[in-house]
């Protein structure tokens, strides 16, 4: 499956490639791209987005293993965000090709958050983003600032 990944310009070549390394590991086929560098806000974190067939990826995934499908996903993300402090991205963004919806991962992400997107029926969910919200422990649509609707 082709991903599409959009990635800081503070990120190093190895990160990149450590980067993509994760993806392909996880059955995909990445593309990686530089965003222009900036200056403002955006110098102080780093995040990743990946462009992909979401429905399609989850869906693959979730019945590529069953009970523990959550886990190659978890394996991802910490694989992405795991670098070294000094180069952290903070986000992992899952972001629909045909829709441009979001899913945003953090590095804290815990497990039950992974099992309950693998659960949850994204199809009614067609621009935005959703985040987990951890008080409720279900995936929710969140505002362009990151708080739950």
């Amino acid at each position: 499956m082709r991903t599409h990944l959009l990635v800081s310009s503070t990120a190093s070549s190895d990160d990149v490639k450590e980067i993509e390394q994760a993806f392909r590991a996880a059955g995909l086929r990445p593309t990686a791209y530089r965003v222009p560098p900036r200056r403002g806000p955006e110098q102080l974190s780093w995040l990743v987005i990946a462009a992909l067939p979401l429905s399609s990826f989850l869906t693959t995934l979730g019945a590529k293993l069953a009970e523990d499908s959550y886990k190659e996903l978890r394996e991802l993300t910490r694989r992405v965000l795991g670098r070294a402090p000094s180069s952290n991205p903070s986000t992992l963004i899952l972001e629909d090709q045909d829709t441009g919806m979001q899913v945003i991962l953090e590095s804290d992400l815990p497990d039950d958050g992974y099992r309950a997107l693998l659960a949850t029926d994204l199809s009614g969910q067609t621009r935005g983003r959703v985040r987990y919200d951890r008080r409720r422990g279900r995936w929710v649509a969140s505002d362009s600032t990151g708080e739950s609707e």
